[in-house]
């Protein structure tokens, strides 16, 4: 599939009472870079740079000329602002201020779009004072369940913040560009940044970023991230490298023939098993296949987005229940274990419980203790954000007491003798009063090797377990209408 690139892009100026003179020139340095480097069309970059309109409003009808075109869960999203913000202590939330005296939390700009839109890849960059209060997607406190859910809709998603909450953000007269802007631009330049390939990551230009402003600003502003990436992502390109390497003539290399049947059943390469276990084929034969996965559930999720299914795109985990989390999480484990296809050292971890000790304190105290000793005595972890793991996943929810919710999610994870691919399907039971109680858990685990072409079989594996879920979906609510049928049956007062 091939990725459109869209961006809206926010520098304001003229404010009444404290104006900033290069958050236009900011937008329009980055609109011409995007353009050069990162293979952005020029009619698929909105600026909103005035208020002779409500600005909201300009945003707004930028969102609403994206949304006509875009392509969830294919194309990538970027979203810039350059101006004032403001750290709001009771809210603990972090503001971007507009010229026209309305303003926007972070929360607001996810919410209002990038989760409407679903993008593959999606980029938040805030150039403003205080704008870094907040990460959101590793944490597990943050009481805005639809932004944690951000984290799995994309293969990366990056959050980029010109400095801490409590610090001012930095405009210089010398460079003619805030610090955050300048160094962003001059990263994407960078001829030395790119790899071999003419390929530079986001990660290496959050580096140079962060590096440069704090040398820059002595300290005085500290840039804020979190990236979460699937694979290798590009985001900017040396256009004059990636031609040389294209118009490069190949070496001729004579080889025997090799017949139609000898190609399918040979290996993508000649290697050892001992040389696929090597951390550079690991990762290699990772992205290759995550790959795949991720294709297999795009298809699974337009085909259900067409049903009246209520179908979120997400990893499930974050939806979960902690004690239904440790359920799935404990199934994993032991069936990776009782299969003998142990996980690399990290990525499954069972710990003992610590049991807190009574402090006598009154009937708060004892309750206090006698919930913790109602607790499993092992706590089960996946590390679903691992270099070694990919993951990904949908959940269903239950419109009436006649569909059943539950969700799918597969996981690639790196073995100890080669890689695994598990897959885990789960569903909810009808408690009385809601669709919550976990009910059903499937886990199958299959072991790869890792100098072998397995296309063919990871193809039908994943035919036969993710895409053909809505069948599966349709069984389920199959069985709970009987469930209620063979109620409403003995129910019935005989007359």
């Amino acid at each position: 599939m091939t990725e459109t690139r869209y961006a809206i892009l926010i520098g304001m100026d003229n404010y009444s009472s404290d104006p900033l003179p290069y958050c236009v020139k900011d937008v329009n340095d980055l609109e011409q870079t995007l353009v050069s480097h990162c293979r952005f069309s020029t009619d698929k970059i909105y600026k909103v740079i005035d208020s002779n309109k409500p600005v909201k409003e300009q945003i707004d009808e930028a969102f609403s000329a994206i949304e006509k075109e875009f392509k969830p869960n294919q194309d990538l999203l970027f979203f810039y602002f350059s101006g004032h913000g403001e750290y709001d202590k009771d809210e603990g939330k972090s503001k971007v201020l507009f010229q026209d005296e309305t303003e926007l939390t972070v929360e607001d700009i996810l919410l209002r779009y990038f989760l409407k839109l679903t993008p593959k890849n999606q980029y938040l960059l805030i150039d403003a004072c205080h704008s870094g209060s907040n990460i959101f997607f590793k944490g597990t406190n943050n009481p805005e369940k639809e932004i944690r859910r951000l984290n799995y809709h994309s293969s990366e998603l990056c959050l980029m913040f010109a400095t801490e909450s409590k610090k001012k953000a930095v405009q210089g007269n010398d460079i003619q560009n805030s610090y955050f802007t300048y160094y962003l631009l001059e990263a994407i330049k960078k001829q030395n940044l790119y790899d071999e390939d003419g390929f530079l990551s986001i990660q290496a230009i959050d580096n140079y970023i962060k590096k440069k402003v704090v040398e820059k600003s002595a300290f005085l502003q500290i840039p804020v991230s979190e990236i979460r990436s699937s694979g290798y992502k590009v985001f900017s390109f040396d256009e004059k490298v990636i031609q040389a390497k294209t118009v490069m003539k190949p070496t001729i290399v004579k080889k025997k023939s090799i017949t139609k049947k000898e190609t399918e059943n040979s290996p993508d390469e000649e290697i050892s098993f001992e040389d696929g276990i090597l951390p550079i084929n690991r990762k290699k034969v990772q992205e290759k296949y995550s790959a795949f996965i991720q294709n297999s559930f795009d298809i699974l999720i337009g085909k259900l987005n067409n049903t009246e299914l209520e179908v979120v795109n997400s990893n499930p985990f974050n939806d979960l229940e902690y004690s239904d989390q440790q359920k799935i999480f404990k199934k994993v484990i032991e069936t990776s274990r009782k299969d003998g296809i142990e996980a690399v050292s990290g990525l499954f971890e069972v710990e003992l419980r610590e049991e807190r000790k009574l402090k006598f304190g009154g009937l708060g105290s004892i309750l206090d203790h006698l919930y913790e000793k109602s607790k499993p005595e092992f706590d089960y972890r996946i590390e679903t954000y691992s270099d070694d793991m990919f993951t990904v996943g949908l959940s269903v929810k239950a419109k009436n007491i006649y569909q059943v919710g539950g969700g799918l999610f597969a996981l690639f994870f790196q073995a100890k003798y080669g890689f695994a691919i598990c897959i885990v399907k789960y569903n909810h039971s009808w408690t009385g009063t809601s669709d919550k109680e976990l009910k059903f858990i499937n886990v199958i685990i299959k072991p790869f090797l890792l100098n072998e072409n397995n296309e063919d079989i990871i193809l039908q594996y994943l035919k036969s377990n993710v895409d053909n879920f809505d069948e599966t979906l349709k069984s389920w609510n199959e069985q709970r209408q009987k469930e209620i049928n063979d109620f409403k049956s003995k129910a019935q007062v005989k007359k």
